[in-house]
């Protein structure tokens, strides 16, 4: 059934300047918006009729109006209550479509900063830094700022060598090994570990959220993952794991996907062999990152809202209306924007988050109907699950035998 077009039309941005023209031209859109990943826009338009610069009856192909390189933001809402940024990106691509039944359309895509990454290719070796200084100095390569928030432990890498690598590869590398993820914001590359601070967006099923599903999966759960390896300086060997107790405070209970898995499994352990870490404070992070990557995918879903233009990749959202088993806070890792005349705006997204029962965001706290039990409070599982897992150090992992 289709969906009502109740918002108003997107406003098409060139350098800045609204486009008028390409607005009321606009005959849809794709935004794709995914944590470590360029976001990109594909932009359909109506190309019929010349202007009085051109005789080819073809109406964007002198570009005029738009050209490679010149920015492309598209806007949603009615200023300034409701305005929202949905994409702000350079133009890549120029596509003309000649359809055999129907009116002729041009094609544009633009694409955010981490296009520019990924077009630059380079060898170089990075001594004694942490992957929060090496993703540092990518971005200043490329005039970005950068905004990161680490909270696991931050080793120092004797050497980091990227070899014939873009800078777009090697940084998704850095920031995966530090169970984090990247977005552009405007000119700042944003690096975390956890969802980007502030109030999450709020959906209700049947009110704005039009389809959802949603899976607790324990398969790709571990209560230990641990890192072997061979430090070459103290020619020993290394065997370091990680468990829940170091996951974020806010996952770190009786419902997260290790002690849900120990529960009704036992113990399981995960073992990274092939991480090469050089030193015990290395393979520390490599497991805490490994760990909190792997616990972060326990629930995982897809949804489809109206009205959510808001609705960003890296973001946090607050899902209602689902039952205590699946309401409550998520972490945004994809989106789609998407627009057409017929339907409207629409969005469709993936989140993940790493705890079962309903939760509510802690920068947002508030009473609701589905979140009448705190899992947190199960004393008598969660004591026996604490204990079991319980490290010395929170955030540095701890050393085992034949991890």
């Amino acid at each position: 059934m289709p969906i009502a077009a109740t918002s108003p039309r997107p406003g098409i941005y060139i350098d800045g300047v609204l486009h008028a023209s390409l607005s009321q031209d606009l005959l849809g859109f794709t935004i794709e918006d995914a944590v470590s990943s360029p976001a990109r826009c594909l932009a359909r338009f109506a190309n019929v009729g010349g202007n009085g610069n051109q005789a080819s009856g073809y109406k964007y192909f002198a570009l005029d109006d738009f050209d490679f390189g010149r920015l492309l933001t598209v806007w949603q809402g009615v200023p300034p209550a409701t305005l929202v940024r949905l994409f702000e990106g350079r133009i890549v691509l120029i596509e003309g479509v000649y359809a055999a039944a129907g009116a002729p359309e041009v094609l544009v895509q633009a694409e955010d900063r981490l296009w520019d990454l990924r077009v630059t290719r380079r060898t170089r070796v990075f001594e004694h830094m942490s992957d929060a200084d090496m993703i540092q100095s990518v971005a200043a390569d490329h005039g970005l700022q950068a905004s990161i928030h680490l909270n696991g432990s931050q080793s120092t890498h004797a050497h980091t060598a990227q070899l014939h690598q873009s800078d777009y590869a090697f940084l998704f590398d850095r920031v995966t090994a530090a169970g984090a993820q990247m977005w552009i914001e405007q000119n700042t590359l944003m690096v975390t570990d956890a969802a980007q601070p502030g109030d999450p967006a709020e959906v209700v099923y049947g009110d704005g959220l039009v389809h959802f599903r949603v899976r607790a999966d324990v398969r790709r759960q571990a209560t230990v993952s641990g890192v072997t390896g061979w430090d070459v300086y103290g020619k020993q060997a290394i065997g370091v794991s990680a468990s829940d107790d170091d996951l974020p405070s806010t996952d770190m209970d009786a419902s997260s996907g290790g002690r849900t898995l120990e529960a009704a499994f036992g113990h399981k352990c995960h073992a990274i062999v092939d991480a090469v870490p050089a030193s015990e404070d290395e393979a520390a992070s490599l497991a805490v990152a490994y760990h909190r990557q792997q616990s972060a995918e326990f629930i995982i879903g897809h949804g489809v809202a109206v009205g959510a233009p808001a609705l960003r990749a890296g973001r946090a959202i607050d899902l209602q209306g689902l039952g205590p088993l699946f309401s409550g806070g998520y972490h945004i890792t994809r989106v789609r924007h998407l627009f057409d005349p017929e339907h409207g705006l629409r969005a469709e997204f993936d989140v993940r988050r790493a705890r079962l029962g309903a939760t509510v965001h802690d920068s947002k706290p508030r009473e609701t109907a589905h979140a009448n039990r705190d899992p947190r409070r199960a004393e008598d599982s969660g004591s026996r699950h604490r204990e079991a897992s319980k490290s010395p150090r929170r955030g540095t992992g701890r050393r085992t035998k034949g991890a």
